[in-house]
């Protein structure tokens, strides 16, 4: 496995460098990879593990659809997101509905509730149902 070195910081009044947490799931005695429903804290969520069984978050491409697993350790680090959400600066839609390629982040479409996202996904700022 390589180390990204890009996520080490270094605090020079301490003189000390931190990572971040590296999570791995193991199931049935392996690691486990790809998709993953889990429970934690009384709700269920849906979590990624790469081939080497580590847990992502921020940005996933996955299939053709491009997905957003909490980068925050607020007790459910990695989950995938649903709904909207504001990402640094901008706000995106992900599908909410199980069956329907629950988390993908809308692009180039305009979304359930009517507003319209670009081709990055972001939405384009105008109010639901306007055109142009």
């Amino acid at each position: 496995m390589k180390l990204d070195l890009s996520k080490v910081k270094f605090d020079p009044a301490a003189k000390t460098f931190s990572m971040p947490t590296l999570y791995r799931l193991w199931v049935g005695g392996g690691q486990a990879a790809g998709w993953q429903y889990l429970q934690f804290g009384g709700r269920y969520d849906w979590y990624y593990f790469n081939e080497s069984g580590l847990m992502h978050t921020g940005w996933l491409d996955y299939n053709g659809s491009r997905y957003y697993l909490n980068p925050v350790s607020d007790g459910w680090k990695g989950a995938m997101f649903t709904g909207w959400h504001l990402i640094e600066g901008k706000w995106y839609c992900f599908e909410t509905v199980p069956g329907r390629d629950q988390g993908h982040m809308y692009v180039n479409t305009t979304t359930p509730d009517g507003y319209r996202c670009g081709a990055d996904g972001a939405w384009d700022g105008r109010p639901a149902g306007s055109v142009g």
